[in-house]
C-alpha cells in the first residue's frame, strides 16, 4: 500500500502516477533519481548501478540516479532507445515548506527534442494522425525551428508510412481510440514512438498558424499536436510558424522504397549519408541551407514554373561569379538562426547561442549590399525580410563579452560598463581578492613565515595555511584561530580575515544574481 511510504516517495508516486508513459527524473538536490520500474529500465539503458532506497518499508526500493550538471547526455541515451522522460524539478526551497514541492516541468520525447545532440543539419519534426472518413490527415511540426506543415494522405498505412519515414519521424502523436493502425508494427518495425492525445481543444493563439489552411479536418490534426506539444513542454510556443499546406501535387511522389533505391539522402548498404546524392550536392554554408536542401531532394518540383523560377535563381548566380563567392563568404558567418530563435523563445537559450545570434545578424546589410548588386526581381524579393537589425546586435555587443560561457551559473558574462550597479559589485570583489593578495604579503611579514598562504575552498571559505615545521612561530597576539588540520600543515582564520570574507562572497552572490538578471532581461 502506498501508505506504508515516506512522504517524499509519496510525492514520487503522485507524480508518476500522472505519467505513467515516461521515466521520471525526480531532482533530489544534485541528482536526478529514478525509482522501481524505472530505475530497473534506466540502469540497463544507461549502464548505470541499480542500487535500493530506504523509503518506509522493509524493503527497499529499486533506484538509480545521475548527477544534474551531467544530465542532457543522459537524457539523449534514453530518448535514442525511444523513451520519454519526464523532468521533475524542486518548486521551492528546503526549509519553506515540510517537504519540498515537486513537480513536472518539461516532459522530453523523440519527437520534442531541442538541445545540442540533434543533428544540425537535419529536422527532427514530430507527426500527428488522424484518420477521418474518407482520407487522413498527417500534420508535422518541429519545436526546434519551428516549422509546421500538413497533407492529405490516403487511408492506407502505406501512405502513412511513406508521410512518416520521409521525414525521418521518430514520435506520432494519435488520438487514444485510432484503430486504424497497427501500433506495435510501426513501434516494432520503424521504431516510432507512438503517443496518445485527447486534447482536440482549437485555441484562439492557433489562428494566425492557420493563414494558409481552411480544411478543417487539417486545423483539427494540427490542434491536436499543437495541445500535445504544449502540454509536455509545459509552456507556450510562440515562435511556431504558419502552418505550410503540403500539396501531393506539387512535388514527385515516390514512396520510401523508390527513395531508397535512388539513395537520395542516404545510401542502401550502410544507411548513412556518404556517397548519397545528398552528400554530393551539399556544399551548403549554414545548416538551415542543409536542411533545405535535403527537403529540396526529398520532394521534388513538378510544376514547371516553380522548377523555372529555381533554375532562373541558379543562372544567376553562376553568372554573377564575384556575388556568389561573396554570398558565400558571407553565409559562412551565419549561424543556426532557426534554431537559436527558437531556443531564445523557448526559454533555454545561454550566453553563447545569443553572442552567436549577434554575429549572424551583423552580416545582414553586407548581403543585403550583395543582393542589390545582382538587380534581379527574384533576389528583390529577398531584401524585403532583410530589415536593419544593428540595434539588436549593438545591444548584444554591450551586454557581453566576447567569448561568453555557456553556462549561466560560471558568471563573468556582463561586459563591463553595461550595469553601473554590477560594476560596483565587481569592483568590491576584484578588491577585496586584491586585499587578500595584500594581507597574505603582510601577514608573511607579520610572522616571518615565508611559505605562509592564504587559501579558499567552499566548506571553510578563506583560511591561512602554515605548513607544521613553522607552527612554533604562531604567536598568541596574531589573534589566529585553528579552522582545519591536515598531514603536514594547520590552516588558521583571524577576525579580519573573516570580515574581508563576508564582503568578498556577498558580492560573488550579488553579482551571480544580478548576471542572471540582467542576462534574462537581455533574453
Amino acid at each position: 500500500m502506498k501508505e506504508k511510504y515516506t512522504p517524499m516517495m509519496m510525492q514520487y508516486l503522485e507524480i508518476k502516477e500522472q505519467y505513467q508513459d515516461a521515466i521520471v527524473m525526480f531532482r533530489l538536490g544534485d541528482f536526478y533519481e529514478m525509482f522501481f520500474e524505472d530505475a530497473k529500465t534506466a540502469s540497463k539503458v544507461l549502464e548505470i548501478a541499480l542500487t535500493g532506497r530506504d523509503a518506509g518499508t522493509a524493503e527497499r526500493v529499486p533506484m538509480c540516479g545521475v548527477p544534474f550538471h551531467a544530465v542532457n547526455g543522459y537524457i539523449q541515451r534514453l530518448i535514442d532507445k525511444g523513451y520519454k522522460v519526464a523532468i521533475v524539478e524542486q518548486l521551492t526551497q528546503p526549509g519553506v515548506d515540510k517537504i519540498v514541492k515537486r513537480g513536472v516541468i518539461q516532459v522530453i520525447t523523440p519527437g520534442t527534442v531541442m538541445e545540442d545532440a540533434m543533428n544540425f543539419k537535419e529536422n527532427n519534426f514530430i507527426a500527428c494522425y488522424v484518420s477521418y472518413e474518407f482520407n487522413s490527415v498527417v500534420g508535422f511540426a518541429d519545436i526546434s525551428t519551428g516549422e509546421t506543415s500538413v497533407m492529405m494522405i490516403d487511408k492506407n498505412e502505406e501512405a502513412l508510412i511513406d508521410a512518416l519515414l520521409s521525414n525521418n519521424i521518430k514520435e506520432l502523436v494519435v488520438l487514444e481510440n485510432e484503430v486504424n493502425l497497427d501500433h506495435r508494427k510501426l513501434q516494432e518495425n520503424y521504431h516510432i514512438l507512438i503517443s496518445y492525445a485527447d486534447n482536440v481543444t482549437f485555441k484562439e493563439a492557433y489562428k494566425p498558424l492557420f493563414k494558409q489552411i481552411s480544411d478543417m479536418k487539417m486545423i483539427k490534426t494540427m490542434s491536436i499536436l499543437f495541445n500535445y506539444l504544449v502540454e509536455t513542454q509545459k509552456r507556450e510556443l510562440p515562435y511556431l510558424q504558419e502552418v505550410r499546406l503540403i500539396e501531393n501535387t506539387d512535388y514527385l511522389n515516390m514512396d520510401v522504397f523508390t527513395k531508397n533505391s535512388l539513395e537520395l539522402l542516404t545510401t542502401i548498404r550502410q544507411n548513412e549519408k556518404y556517397g548519397s546524392l545528398f552528400w554530393l550536392l551539399d556544399h551548403t554554408k549554414c545548416a538551415m541551407g542543409s536542411r533545405l536542401l535535403k527537403q529540396w531532394i526529398d520532394k521534388p518540383l513538378i510544376e514547371q514554373t516553380a522548377i523555372e523560377k529555381r533554375l532562373d535563381l541558379v543562372e544567376l548566380l553562376i553568372d554573377n561569379y564575384l556575388e556568389r563567392e561573396s554570398l558565400k563568404e558571407i553565409l559562412k558567418d551565419v549561424y543556426d538562426l532557426e534554431r537559436l530563435a527558437a531556443r531564445v523563445a523557448y526559454g533555454n537559450v545561454n550566453p553563447r547561442d545569443i553572442k552567436w545570434i549577434g554575429t549572424s545578424l551583423k552580416v545582414v546589410p553586407e548581403l543585403r549590399n550583395q543582393l542589390l548588386a545582382l538587380n534581379h526581381p527574384l533576389t528583390n524579393e529577398l531584401l524585403v525580410d532583410l530589415i536593419d537589425l544593428s540595434e539588436t546586435t549593438d545591444l548584444i555587443d554591450r551586454a557581453l563579452v566576447d567569448n561568453p560561457p555557456i553556462n549561466l551559473k560560471d558568471g563573468g558574462l556582463i561586459r563591463s560598463g553595461y550595469s553601473a550597479q554590477l560594476d560596483e559589485f565587481t569592483d568590491a570583489r576584484d578588491h577585496g581578492k586584491q586585499w587578500i593578495l595584500e594581507f597574505e604579503a603582510k601577514e608573511k611579514e607579520r610572522t616571518g613565515i615565508k611559505n605562509l598562504k592564504i587559501g579558499y575552498n567552499r566548506v571553510f571559505g578563506y583560511y591561512i595555511e602554515v605548513t607544521k615545521s613553522y607552527l612554533s612561530q604562531i604567536k598568541d597576539e596574531f589573534l589566529y584561530t585553528r579552522k582545519q588540520s591536515l598531514a603536514n600543515a594547520e590552516r588558521f582564520i583571524t577576525p579580519e580575515l573573516k570580515e574581508m570574507e563576508n564582503k568578498i562572497l556577498s558580492a560573488e552572490d550579488k553579482i551571480t544574481k544580478l548576471e542572471y538578471q540582467l542576462f534574462t532581461e537581455l533574453r
